[in-house]
């Protein structure tokens, strides 16, 4: 039972942080060419959303696997120190949505330049992408450990499958010379 709790506390969080970057990328989407740290933020963001994405298809695959079980505990050990900064990271999107930018293009760009916009304030912007960059780390250890477990279980099941056959083969041998 505590193999289906980890499965679907890392499912969540792999759902919400694809949401949640969806919903930066498509925020900031409109700025990237104005500023090189926004457009540099933005691209995070999006392979951000791809290693959730790719957590969610593995997590999806292995969830109904029972011998999948210790490995989807260790990675929830792994993506529960995720929550928090995915939180923040909504909290983020949601003060950014409700920031009212000024209807003129020009007046805007001024305002970016000037870094005069909370979600485009320099500070803001470098909190964002340590954000960002501690997700990413976090949810890449987490696909490593389940790269490993799954290589760990077909190196498993090819050494069976081998001794097997070497079992198999002797026995043959062992008919024939008698």
């Amino acid at each position: 039972m505590a193999e289906f709790a980890a499965a679907a506390s890392a499912a969540g969080l792999a759902s919400l942080g694809i949401q949640c970057c969806k919903g930066l990328t498509t925020y900031y989407n409109s700025y990237k060419a104005f500023d090189e740290l926004i457009g540099a933020i933005h691209e995070q963001i999006q392979v951000l959303t791809a290693l959730f994405k790719m957590l969610e298809r593995v997590l999806s695959r292995n969830a109904a696997n029972p011998s999948q079980a210790s490995s989807l505990q260790q990675v929830d050990g792994i993506l529960n120190k995720c929550w928090g900064r995915l939180q923040a990271l909504q909290a983020f999107l949601e003060t950014c949505q409700s920031v009212a930018l000024p209807n003129s293009t020009a007046v805007l760009l001024q305002k970016i330049k000037a870094r005069a916009l909370f979600p485009f304030k320099e500070k803001t912007l470098l909190t964002l992408r340590e954000n960002v960059q501690s997700l990413r780390d976090a949810i890449q250890l987490a696909l490593n450990v389940l790269q490993l477990y799954v290589s760990a279980l077909l190196n498993s099941a090819a050494i069976l499958k081998l001794m097997l056959i070497v079992t198999w083969k002797w026995s043959k041998i062992k008919t024939l010379k008698a």
